[in-house]
């Protein structure tokens, strides 16, 4: 969900389309994985084609944040420390600030929430006011990393030792629980997968990999596949199959080298997909007012089990993302006009 602009590369267009479609999939795919957050799902036994069909979906939704990661490091792979680029952190704040503002305000007035200015200040600070702003919180801390991490990988004097740094992340860093029982290596390490999809993304964005389109998405059938019928097994949803699981892993890195240079001549499209682009972190942060309202009247009114509130997943799914995307692009708007004041009046 990083605002960052493509570095200056030859071999890649200014404005290339294969990674606006990569972050509208992933954009798209946050806001439905969120359908299974905000229902039943969690709760409900794995037990027939329905929620098998489900949890599928809900595989492949959670490769959304992986995508994200990995596109950071395509984007960021050659910043360095300089003010310019510390500057950037203030786009991230002030997208945060904005919707942790207005859930502020939906929590007091909507839904009825009654805490102290001390506490709501707590809660901002956490990143806890807006439940979503956990990506902020995280994606500040590797912010702040990025140079350094360049200047790691930089140094990495070879192609295969930069594989096997990779390699070294994921096995340290990948939740193979969930499937073998155990943790391949410490389990201590987990929670630094950002590394894992950062550095893949500087691979790729370095070596530019191809892969065949139609493996590539064979592949990632059969690995949801594999996590469906896991699930079913065990008759629950694989709660742990999280960001780092190694089939969310390897899937998201097959989505993200099929794609990352794909093209296509149709304006109209890349305009859609460019505007989803630009605008995915406002319409994440902005997704849970809408999650809240949308969801919490469906389930009053319609919701009968999880099996048969599945038929209105694409609806929620519609409600949702349009809602957050007109806030999103109204805020864009704003900001627009509220720079093309300020250069009038520095002209003045």
């Amino acid at each position: 969900m990083s605002e960052n602009n493509l570095t200056n590369d030859k071999t890649i267009p200014a404005r290339s389309i294969g990674l606006d479609l990569l972050r509208s999939v992933a954009a798209c795919s946050v806001v439905a994985v969120h359908f299974s957050l905000n229902t039943n799902f969690y709760n409900t036994p794995i037990s027939n084609w329905n929620m098998c069909l489900q949890e599928f979906f809900r595989c492949f939704f959670m490769t959304c944040v992986p995508i994200f990661m990995m596109l950071t490091g395509f984007l960021n792979a050659k910043k360095t420390v300089s003010n310019e680029y510390y500057k950037g952190v203030f786009k991230i704040l002030s997208a945060y600030f904005f919707y942790t503002v207005l859930a502020i305000g939906f929590r007091i007035f909507y839904l009825q929430e009654n805490f102290t200015i001390v506490q709501w200040l707590g809660k901002v600070i956490r990143f806890s006011a807006n439940e979503y702003g956990w990506y902020v919180e995280m994606y500040l801390g590797l912010f702040l990393l990025i140079p350094f991490l360049n200047i790691l990988y930089q140094n990495i004097p070879t192609q295969k030792e930069k594989q096997i740094l990779i390699v070294t992340l994921a096995l340290m860093t990948a939740n193979t629980s969930v499937l073998l029982g155990f943790s391949i290596l410490p389990a201590f390490w987990t929670a630094l997968y950002p590394l894992t999809y950062y550095f893949i993304g500087s691979y790729v964005k370095e070596y530019k990999p191809q892969i065949d389109r139609k493996i590539a998405f064979g592949s990632v059938l059969a690995l949801l596949f594999l996590a469906t019928i896991t699930a079913f097994f065990l008759e629950k949803s694989l709660v742990y199959f999280y960001f780092n699981s190694p089939i969310v892993m390897i899937s998201a890195t097959i989505i993200f080298v099929a794609l990352y240079d794909f093209d296509f001549q149709n304006n109209i499209l890349r305009l859609i997909l460019t505007k989803i682009s630009l605008l995915s972190l406002d319409i994440y942060l902005c997704s849970y007012i809408f999650d809240k309202i949308y969801y919490t009247y469906f389930k009053q009114n319609f919701f009968v089990s999880q099996e048969q509130f599945y038929i209105y997943f694409p609806v929620l799914f519609c409600l949702v993302f349009c809602s957050a995307f007109v806030v999103a692009w109204l805020r864009d708007i704003l900001k627009s006009s509220f720079g093309n004041i300020n250069s009038t009046e520095k002209l003045k």
